[in-house]
């Protein structure tokens, strides 16, 4: 797990010589030695008239101390981590400590209990990295920030939509008079396409009569001629020829014949 940077060294030293015994690095400043910054706090000659304490550093963050009759129990921490949460850390460091590794002190010596003690300090420094999973009034005070941020936001979105009502009724307007115009235009562009889909109609049914007109004369001319020459005109000479005898016959009894000799 990627630490934060709130929880950044634990240690745990000996009073008695003043060594650091164990250790863990959670999250590691550039330049940072924390462990000389330790051994110097364990190791200052007024370290015994607080049983705990806190200590500002400029260097490395905040350095939380509390200790047993043996054992004194280190926190580095980031500037703004809660006081409380820290003591609460060392608080549980201790009886973790005490319990598993506690009758192993008077022989430890200097870095001595580091693998056994890892487990413990890097489950620890995980825990109390993340504050709102271990400090209610942290977490609290985390969502009540997120509620105030997400309100100025809300409150700043109106102010923003306070200010622009007025564009917006006039977009709204705009919108209205495009939508008019867009619907009479629209009226006027059907009505000129059914105007020339009308004219195309037109056209195209006059083409059609022409071409009708024109194949019925193209093939009706042929046959009327054929007609003409091999049966009107033999008929006509032969009728004229067997009343030639009668030159008393006229146009209409010589057409009337004609008939009578076709439907024959």
């Amino acid at each position: 797990m990627v630490s934060t940077g709130n929880i950044r060294y634990i240690a745990i030293g000996k009073r008695d010589d003043q060594q650091i015994i164990a250790s863990h690095t959670s999250y590691k400043l550039d330049g940072a030695d924390y462990p000389s910054l330790i051994e110097k706090v364990i190791s200052a000659s007024k370290f015994n008239e607080r049983s705990r304490l806190t200590i500002t550093s400029r260097d490395v963050g905040t350095i939380h101390y509390d200790t047993t009759a043996s054992c004194a129990f280190f926190v580095v921490t980031a500037p703004s981590y809660p006081q409380r949460t820290a003591f609460r850390m060392l608080n549980e460091l201790k009886d973790s400590f005490t319990a598993r590794i506690g009758n192993s002190v008077a022989d430890a010596q200097r870095n001595s209990l580091n693998s056994r003690c890892k487990p413990v300090l890097s489950s620890i420094a995980s825990k109390y990295d993340i504050i709102e999973n271990v400090d209610r009034l942290e977490a609290l005070k985390t969502e009540t920030d997120a509620i105030k941020g997400i309100m100025h936001s809300n409150i700043d979105t109106l102010i923003r939509r306070g200010e622009n009502l007025d564009e917006l009724d006039d977009r709204a307007n705009s919108l209205a008079v495009d939508a008019r115009m867009f619907h009479t235009e629209t009226r006027r562009v059907k009505r000129t396409m059914w105007v020339r889909n009308a004219k195309l109609w037109v056209v195209l049914l006059l083409v059609l009569i022409g071409l009708v007109a024109w194949v019925s004369v193209a093939f009706a001319a042929p046959a009327l001629w054929l007609l003409l020459q091999y049966v009107v005109i033999p008929i006509y000479d032969q009728l004229k020829s067997d009343s030639s005898s009668n030159e008393g016959m006229g146009i209409a009894q010589l057409g009337l014949a004609l008939v009578g000799q076709l439907q024959g």
